[in-house]
């Protein structure tokens, strides 16, 4: 940031400064852009804005109102993913509910891959967790490893997926803990982890005549981590004591993501 947005700009006023120590913040998640600088950054790299203004981000602060992060979520999550999470009974008013969450359900949502439908699932892990349905919110758990995990070379290109996979297993899924355990990944490590599955993924569908959608496969990777296929993924998500110290993951730096 400081090279994209400060350099530049100081470059045009012919007074070059650093302000290294202004983004720094950033990096640590102790300040949020302000909607003058999303425009701004919007202007340079397209979309941008619509992914710092994401609900993600907020569904992920735990000090945050979860009805109006409900209320923010359903209005901006694509219609695929709202067909999903919407209540039977919705009118535009009812909240996002917990009633009605099973597999088939759960997978119908995975289905999707997307950073709503991990905001999604982030969002009902917490609903699930505050009614005190520890059951539920442990599944849900399983779902935002399983997600994250399909995501991984996404979050890898974005230069997020180590973060971000870190965050959410300090301060989310130890949310969803049901008889004295919760959800994390292996020792290898998120970033590992999610490189052999991509890859996994890739050899199967290149040996497929033709090229898969993205529907075909997101099922793929499902499948993969429900162990249809000879190499067994399901214990790339395992559970550990609710009241054991997060451990830092082994160095991951020859197993990137690409």
């Amino acid at each position: 940031m400081d090279t994209l947005v400060e350099i530049a700009d100081a470059s045009a006023a012919r007074d070059p400064q650093d302000k290294k120590n202004k983004w720094r913040g950033y990096s640590h998640g102790r300040h949020t852009p302000s909607p003058q600088l999303v425009q701004e950054i919007d202007g340079r790299f397209p979309e941008a804005a619509h992914l710092l203004n994401h609900p993600l981000w907020s569904v992920l602060r735990m000090d945050g109102n979860t009805e109006e992060q409900v209320k923010a979520l359903l209005i901006q999550v694509h219609p695929d993913v709202f067909a999903v999470i919407r209540p039977k009974s919705w009118t535009g008013h009812t909240p996002l509910t917990l009633d009605g969450w099973n597999k088939r359900r759960l997978r119908g949502l995975e289905q999707q891959v997307s950073l709503d439908t991990l905001a999604s699932l982030v969002l009902l892990l917490r609903l699930a967790a505050n009614a005190k349905e520890s059951k539920l919110s442990f599944e849900f758990g399983a779902s935002v490893c399983r997600v994250l995990l399909m995501m991984g070379p996404w979050l890898k290109a974005h230069g997020i997926a180590r973060p971000l996979s870190e965050y959410l297993t300090e301060h989310v899924l130890v949310l969803g803990h049901h008889n004295g355990q919760h959800h994390c990944f292996r020792e290898e490590g998120f970033v590992s982890a999610a490189h052999r599955l991509a890859l996994t993924a890739l050899v199967v569908e290149s040996n497929e005549s033709t090229p898969l959608t993205a529907r075909e496969k997101a099922n793929l990777l499902l499948d993969l981590l429900d162990d249809k296929f000879s190499a067994p993924f399901s214990d790339l998500v395992a559970s550990r004591p609710a009241n054991a110290p997060i451990e830092p993951a082994l160095n991951n730096s020859q197993h990137q993501v690409t």
